[in-house]
């Protein structure tokens, strides 16, 4: 199975020095495994004896019997290389291109510019140092998806939220990038353990509690806590043939054990959503949250969004290995929203989290586990 094969240092580690053309690799752990809306990338955290630690991203493939690839049975690893990639405008939005494009905006020449992240053929973040000291940057889109994901953050930009959102400065629409405001502060991810990190919780429940309440003009489709759950549950089948029968049942449990409740449910109250709502989405400036990624803002179930950054609160304890209960944090960000512990939409958005991050944390064994057992705990009171 692939997560005994790249797990055995010996082999996957003068594999991983050849793939990546770089000798100096001295360790690396695996990330997530995504596989929701297409073909499987997996990130691996890279360190080399420098002790920098960067993602790098695969794509698993079958096996096509290239001798370069390194073999997991029946599949095989391709480096997913940003430099070649044929969908994104990366060259031109990295050099000469999008240096002076950003000069024109900001009146300052760009000192530096350096590809943040990465997801193939979807997007990429680039950060740009300007000879002022200050720092922009661009989000880089598929084609065709800059102006939706533009048009979104200037209707926020315009209502009495602006504030909390980070502000689109330019859309560069032939290369399909939009450039963003720095917002100095720190993200709330970071704040983990420390006093600010409580009051960070119950502030962005009462950004998101308002966000929920906007109205802008209505969206093609509307997300649904069932489009979730069976989002996951194809993620699950995917994975088939890659792990073993024993990794995928409890997955397959829990998705089962999540079916009825959900279907169960009344049709929700639509309302705009942010779509992927988590601790590393906001940076908390002089306490208040600024909101980040409003590429997904969509109609839904509010639920989807409370859900998601539950989870995440569960995730970051997974994270951090702390055993600490996530209780309280939970009813922090709850009081933020004013959303009571016994929702049931909320707990089955919660569960539904879980259970997704549980997926892309497979090759994490520790975390996987833990986030596992927190859908467990939501699931059996159903």
């Amino acid at each position: 199975m692939i997560a005994s094969a790249l797990q055995c240092e010996s082999n996957f580690l003068p594999w991983l020095r050849s793939a990546l053309s770089n000798s100096a690799i001295s360790a690396y752990q695996l990330d997530r495994l995504i596989a929701r809306r297409g073909p499987h990338d997996l990130r691996i955290l890279v360190s080399s004896d420098k002790q920098n630690r960067s993602p790098s991203c695969f794509h698993i493939e079958e096996a096509t019997g290239d001798s370069s690839c390194f073999p997991l049975g029946a599949w095989q690893l391709a480096y997913r290389d940003p430099q070649h990639e044929q969908l994104l405008a990366l060259d031109a939005a990295l050099g000469d291109v999008g240096k002076n494009e950003i000069e024109k905006i900001f009146g300052n020449g760009v000192t530096e510019s350096v590809l943040l992240s990465y997801a193939p053929a979807r997007r990429a973040v680039i950060h740009y140092s300007l000879s002022d000291g200050t720092r922009a940057f661009g989000k880089l889109y598929r084609p065709g998806a800059s102006s939706h994901a533009y048009e979104l953050a200037r209707q926020l930009s315009e209502t009495s939220l602006a504030d909390s959102f980070v502000t689109p400065i330019a859309h560069l629409e032939h290369l399909e990038l939009i450039i963003w405001k720095e917002v100095k502060g720190d993200l709330l991810s970071d704040l983990f353990g420390t006093e600010a990190y409580d009051p960070g919780l119950n502030a962005t429940g009462k950004v998101l509690r308002q966000l929920h309440q906007q109205t802008f003009d209505q969206p093609a489709t509307v997300v649904t806590l069932e489009d979730e759950l069976g989002v996951t549950g194809k993620h699950i089948s995917r994975l088939e043939g890659l792990f073993s029968e024993e990794d995928l049942d409890d997955l397959r449990h829990l998705q089962r054990g999540l079916e009825k409740p959900c279907a169960s449910l009344t049709p929700p109250t639509e309302r705009w959503i942010h779509g992927d709502f988590h601790d590393r989405q906001l940076i908390i400036r002089d306490g208040s949250p600024v909101i980040l990624d409003l590429d997904g803002v969509n109609a839904g179930d509010p639920a989807i969004d409370i859900g998601n950054f539950l989870a995440h609160i569960d995730f970051r304890l997974a994270f951090e290995l702390s055993d600490q209960s996530p209780r309280r944090h939970h009813d922090v960000f709850r009081q933020g929203y004013r959303v009571a512990e016994d929702d049931r939409r909320v707990q089955i958005a919660h569960a539904i989290s879980l259970l997704r991050n549980a997926v892309l944390y497979l090759l994490i064994p520790e975390r996987h586990r833990r986030l596992s057992e927190a859908c467990r705990k939501i699931v059996d009171q159903f």
